[in-house]
Formats: C-alpha cells, structure tokens, sequence
C-alpha cells in the first residue's frame, strides 16, 4: 500500500464525483471514523489527481447539510452540490465547483 503525503481525513458516507475532464475526483464532507453513527460530520472539500490529495479552500463553500447530492454539468464540466438542511425538505440550495476554484 502507497502511503500519500497528502490524505484527507478517514472518513465514512464521503460525497465523490470524477470530474473526466479535469482528470481528478472531488470529495466533499462525510462523518469522522468512530464505532458508532455519533461520529461528527466533517464539511471539506478535497480533490484527487490519481497522484496525491489536495485539500481546497474555495472563496465560497458549502455550508453543513444533511441531504446533499451531487451532480456533473456536461456543458460546463461543473460539479454541483445540490442540498437542504433538512432531509427531503425544500428550500434547496446549490453549490458550483469549477476545476481551479
């Protein structure tokens, strides 16, 4: 096993789309390790290039949701976070992330 300089945090239930034209997947957020579904939700966002894990600092950035999905803009090659604080309750909100941001 290749151990990367740079990890993200080990985590459970991550949010990961590959974003093909930028060659990289995207992970945002999940919860902590822990014995037990009380483990602290983490709200990050990462990217892996194949080689080695970048954590981002976007000038905007998600805030903490409880029901999140994620989706590609073909046209764009944008990912987008699609979310609401409260499980399958609106309003929704939306969060674009674009290679280089």
């Amino acid at each position: 096993m290749r151990t990367l300089p740079n990890n993200s945090p080990a985590r459970i239930y991550p949010f990961l789309m590959s974003v093909p034209d930028a060659s990289e997947v995207l992970l945002y957020g999940g919860r902590k390790v822990a014995k037990d579904d009380s483990a602290p939700a983490i709200y990050d966002t990462w990217t892996f290039d194949g080689k080695d894990w970048y954590e981002l600092d976007p000038p905007t950035r998600p805030e903490e949701y409880s029901d999140i999905n994620l989706v590609r803009d073909p046209s764009t090659n944008c990912v987008i976070l699609i979310a609401s604080k409260d499980e399958g309750h609106t309003p929704f909100e939306t969060w674009v992330w674009e290679h280089g941001d």
